[in-house]
C-alpha cells in the first residue's frame, strides 16, 4: 500500500465496525507513505482475518499512523515513522523491531504498547507507556521523551546491549523516562562498545547548583 501525492485516510463508514485491512495471500502487508501519510483508523488484521500470523512493515519518509487497536500477529517492522495516536495499538503483535535511516515509532496512544521493541537503528518517542525496549548491538539507536514536548514516557524494562543516546527533553523539573521495573547495561563502556549518550533539552534554563530528576527506575543492573 502506497500513499502518493495526498495523505490516504482508511476509516469505518458505519457504525457496526465491520471495516478492516488485511494482509494478503503471503502474510505480509507493506505501507509506504511516500509523499503522503498513510492513516488507519480501522483494524489491520491477518489475511481475511486468518491464525495464521502476518507480519508488518512501515516505510517511506510520510509515515503510518494507527488510531485503532490492530489484530495481526506478526512481527512489526519499523523502517521509517509508525505513530500510535488516540486508541491505537498494535498489542497482538509478536514483536517490534526499529531498523533504518529514518526509522522511528512515537508512542502518544492511550493504551500501553506492550510489545517488546527491538532497537538497532533509530527512535522510540512517545508520551504514556510502552513495555520492554531492548537496544541492540547497531548504530544510532535513541530512546527520547515527549514526541517535541517534555511530556514523561515509561518502560518497563529497558536493557541495553549496544551503543545508544537517550535524548531528555525537561521542563526544568520534570522526568523524562521511567522505568518501572529495571535498567540493564550489558556491555561496559570502556572499549566503546554499549556506550550510552545522554543529551539533555531543557526548555526551561537549568540553575547551577540545583538537582534534577531525569531518570527514575526500581532497580539498575550492570
Amino acid at each position: 500500500m502506497n500513499a502518493g501525492t495526498g495523505p490516504v485516510t482508511f476509516t469505518q463508514a458505519g457504525g457496526n465496525n465491520l471495516g478492516m485491512v488485511a494482509a494478503g495471500a503471503t502474510n505480509e502487508l507493506v505501507l509506504t507513505g511516500a509523499r503522503a501519510g498513510i492513516v488507519i483508523a480501522i483494524p489491520v488484521e491477518n489475511n481475511a482475518g486468518g491464525s495464521t500470523a502476518a507480519a508488518l512493515t512501515v516505510s517511506g519518509t510520510a509515515g503510518v499512523t494507527f488510531t485503532a487497536a490492530n489484530t495481526y500477529t506478526g512481527t512489526t517492522f519499523v523502517n521509517r515513522l509508525l505513530t500510535l495516536s488516540g486508541a491505537g495499538s498494535i498489542n497482538s503483535s509478536s514483536g517490534i523491531i526499529v531498523d533504518g535511516s529514518g526509522a522511528e515509532i512515537i508512542q502518544t496512544s492511550s493504551i500501553t504498547l506492550s510489545p517488546p521493541i527491538t532497537l538497532t537503528r533509530g527512535t522510540v518517542d512517545g508520551i504514556g507507556a510502552v513495555g520492554t525496549i531492548i537496544v541492540g548491538n547497531g548504530t544510532g539507536g535513541i530512546i527520547t521523551n515527549g514526541d517535541g514536548s517534555n511530556g514523561t514516557l515509561t518502560t518497563s524494562p529497558l536493557d541495553f546491549t549496544g551503543t545508544a543516546n537517550l535524548v531528555l527533553n525537561i521542563a526544568a523539573v520534570r522526568n523524562l523516562c521511567h522505568t518501572a521495573r529495571s535498567w540493564q547495561l550489558l556491555n561496559t563502556p570502556n572499549n566503546g562498545v554499549g556506550e550510552i549518550t545522554i543529551n539533555l533539552n531543557a526548555s526551561l534554563p537549568l540553575l547551577t547548583g540545583s538537582t534534577y530528576d531525569l531518570i527514575s527506575y526500581a532497580n539498575f543492573t550492570g
